[in-house]
């Protein structure tokens, strides 16, 4: 531990006798015995790089594609999709199917080579309050045997999109889909009397793309029954469009390739890998600090502030893979559960910060603020509230958060948009991870 101090004696005997009832207030406050100690004290953090076997897969945007790089390894993406029943007030025995297509509407990609979509049926029935995760299996529940639509891309071929629902601009791939499934969504329309007999008809689609470096950032998708109808003397044109919205169930399966990767880092760095790729695991020595800045005669310890900081290491493929724009620190105990039940920062068992952008260097980092968690380490162990569990684990993920119209964090969830990163820890030369405490010591003088 390194240790600055800056002390502040008490300033005794300088005020006149006369005076002694007026402008002695902070001294008049405290004892002869009492000392201020202010300092600025370091500690290292131990980190470790681990691969994520899967996490709860309840997001509102997907990651669909294959994506191979060399430093932090493959990750697959695929999508299983239920789609909402537009109800049997909108069908007319007189429609006639044209072609049906999927929408999907994307908000980033990442890779510059070729792509192909493909689709196909669900034969299982996802049910909505089950908890899905990213290991989710795919054989269970896609007909592999019957493709339904595929389309070649490049990105140049991201293209604004129509959508049926909002009007807004939104950019994406519209996929041709075989013109016999339009056909069987207007062949007995019986099927959308109900919800659950809909989703006994249709249950779903599944997209996934080939290739090895295109991978996209999915917002919403939506397939589109075009159909025709006599209208007068003419012939009129409509489309219905089924959304895979929050009313009905989507899962987004992710398979990582990363053990090579993690074997091969650097051992000053730690990746992160999204979604559900590579994670980094925090270990604070929590009761290591309390007890050396306490110390043997101290009365009381007040934090001013505790910071870490995660500097981002410099990648080859920064042009190319962004790194998360939000982190949440996690503890690891409480990580299973945090973000079904829809959990927000509490500056204890989950702690948030933002990338930056140091002035100075020009350099990205997170600086993640410990004031709290130390403040009610120091304050259980001082005044003997319980015993403190020797350190505090947590896990690094990357979130996608929104605020409320006053600027409140209301909601966070696992992000599923493609990041990486890559950040010094507490082994490297240049700018190691840290925990940098300041804070002001009230001690007893000993005789």
């Amino acid at each position: 531990m390194k240790k600055i101090f800056f002390i502040l004696f008490p300033i005794l005997g300088l005020i006149s006798c006369e005076d002694s009832s007026e402008g002695d207030i902070g001294n008049a406050m405290r004892t002869e015995e009492d000392n201020i100690n202010s300092a600025v004290s370091q500690f290292d953090v131990t980190s470790e790089t681990l691969a994520t076997p899967y996490f709860y897969a309840d997001n509102t945007n997907f990651l669909v594609g294959n994506y191979t790089n060399e430093k932090f390894g493959d990750l697959t993406g695929t999508v299983l999709a239920q789609v909402i029943n537009p109800s049997r007030e909108n069908f007319s025995e007189s429609y006639e199917a044209d072609s049906m297509t999927l929408k999907v509407y994307i908000s980033k990609h990442t890779g510059t080579e070729n792509a192909t979509f493909e689709v196909y049926p669900l034969k299982g029935k996802l049910e909505y309050r089950k908890k899905y995760y990213t290991n989710i299996s795919a054989d269970e529940f896609v007909d592999f045997g019957e493709k339904i639509g595929e389309k070649d891309i490049d990105a140049r071929m991201i293209e604004n999109l129509d959508t049926a629902i909002s009007k807004k601009i939104t950019y994406g791939v519209s996929i041709p889909i075989k013109k016999e499934m339009a056909e069987s969504f207007l062949a007995d329309l019986s099927v959308y009397d109900s919800e659950d007999s809909f989703l006994e008809f249709f249950k779903g689609i599944y997209l996934k793309t080939n290739g090895s470096r295109q991978a996209f950032t999915v917002d919403s998708l939506t397939l589109c029954l075009h159909y025709h109808y006599p209208d007068a003397d003419t012939m009129a044109i409509g489309t219905l469009a089924f959304p895979a919205n929050s009313e009905v169930r989507q899962v987004n399966k992710i398979e990582a390739n990363v053990a090579s990767a993690i074997s091969a880092k650097s051992a000053s760095e730690d990746y992160i890998y999204s979604p559900a790729g590579i994670y980094t695991q925090l270990t604070i020595p929590t009761k290591k600090i309390v007890s050396e800045l306490i110390g043997d005669n101290s009365k009381d310890i007040k934090y001013n502030s505790v910071r870490m900081r995660l500097n981002k290491c410099a990648t080859d493929y920064d042009d190319e893979i962004s790194a998360p724009s939000h982190l949440v620190m996690i503890k690891r105990d409480k990580l299973e559960n945090y973000f079904e039940q829809k959990e927000l920062p509490d500056k204890e068992n989950s702690i948030y910060a933002s990338i930056l952008k140091d002035g100075t260097t020009g350099e990205s980092y997170y600086s993640f603020d410990l004031t709290y968690l130390l403040q009610k380490r120091t304050d259980q162990m001082a005044y003997g509230e319980e015993e403190i569990e020797e350190t505090d684990t947590y896990v690094l993920v990357p979130v996608r958060v929104t605020y409320s119209k006053s600027n409140v964090l209301s909601l966070m969830q696992n992000s599923f948009t493609l990041s990486a990163l890559s950040f010094t820890n507490s082994q490297a030369k240049q700018s190691p991870l840290k925990i940098i405490t300041a804070y002001s010591k009230f001690y007893k003088y000993k005789e």
